[in-house]
């Protein structure tokens, strides 16, 4: 939420749903070097965003501020440990609720923090980055 949390593939659309608008500009970078994507924006909190509409998601570090105030992308959002857990299980619910097949990306994150319905179907640098499918 408070950073750049996730990026949502739809056939070839990539959307990038984060609270910050200043993230803006930098997902419109990736557009130029991928002429067969569509990229588009979306200011707001995921907690209040449908994710029916996706078939795959990218979680890069979610909800990290929360925890570890050492690498805070700015101070213009207030940090919570609560909302750290709190987030997850929003996030948790919100994937569990998707239907089979459905595909998860995940960088530096938690195995525990995706739901049992999701099952790993490859993954790299050390466990780092995962690919997840829903049962």
């Amino acid at each position: 939420v408070e950073q750049l949390s996730s990026l949502i593939f739809v056939s070839r659309l990539l959307i990038n749903l984060s609270i910050k608008s200043e993230l803006s500009p930098r997902t419109t970078i990736l557009t130029p070097n991928l002429p067969f994507l569509t990229t588009e924006f979306i200011c707001g909190n995921f907690t209040n965003h449908d994710f029916n509409n996706y078939t795959g998601f990218y979680l890069y570090n979610p909800f990290w501020e929360n925890i570890s105030n050492d690498k805070l992308i700015d101070n213009k959002i207030p940090i919570c440990n609560n909302l750290y857990q709190e987030y997850n299980q929003i996030l948790s619910a919100k994937l569990s609720a998707l239907k089979s097949g459905v595909l998860v990306v995940t960088y530096l994150m938690r195995e525990e923090d995706i739901p049992k319905c999701f099952f790993i179907k490859k993954y790299d640098f050390d466990r780092k980055l995962i690919l997840w499918e829903k049962k």
